[in-house]
């Protein structure tokens, strides 16, 4: 049973203001900044990372991707944007997802604890040239952060750029897009 509770995160020094305006795609994934470094991957992941490409971008934390000749549909782990058909809330996090990940693009899919989730989606991590996508849709505001357990490896990692991303008015904060706290 999935629960949806509204949670407010509050800055600790952990958690410093955004970074500048202005800067570039690249997220701090490996570099740390206010929210630190993204650390290890998980301890125990269900399956090994695997090369793709992207086929289609669903919706917002959604993507169809070739892997090995066959498809297979990816909900990206630890995010949830809204459906496509809420408006500019929605519309927005699609396509700014479609102008990160062009048909064709090369990714990395990592894994957490568990693969499939009950809707028989791939659930994984995917990371362009630019970095981690999940880490990037959660700064930019188009997407907040979304824990399933057992899959909470960058948990805290992407609820700091949630709170940055609200605290600074990105994406979905700055259109006035009022989410619940996403996690079970």
């Amino acid at each position: 049973m999935r629960v949806r509770v509204l949670v407010v995160f509050l800055l600790s020094p952990a958690c410093s203001p955004v970074r500048p305006a202005g800067q570039g795609d690249d997220d701090p994934v490996d570099a740390g900044g206010a929210c630190g470094a993204l650390g290890a991957g998980p301890a125990a992941p269900c399956r090994a990372d695997v090369d793709a490409v992207v086929d289609r971008v669903v919706d917002g934390d959604t993507i169809d991707v070739v892997v090995e000749g066959g498809q297979e549909r990816v909900r990206l782990i630890g995010v949830d944007a809204p459906e496509s058909d809420e408006g500019a809330c929605g519309s927005g996090a699609e396509s700014w997802l479609r102008a990160r990940l062009p048909v064709a693009s090369a990714v990395v899919l990592s894994f957490d604890a568990e693969c499939i989730d009950p809707f028989d989606r791939t659930l994984a991590y995917v990371s362009d040239s630019g970095g981690m996508v999940n880490v990037s849709l959660v700064s930019r505001g188009q997407a907040q952060a979304c824990w399933v357990e057992p899959n909470i490896t960058y948990r805290d990692h992407l609820a700091c750029l949630e709170a940055e991303a609200s605290a600074a008015s990105e994406g979905l904060w700055a259109r006035g897009c009022h989410l619940d706290a996403c996690f079970e």
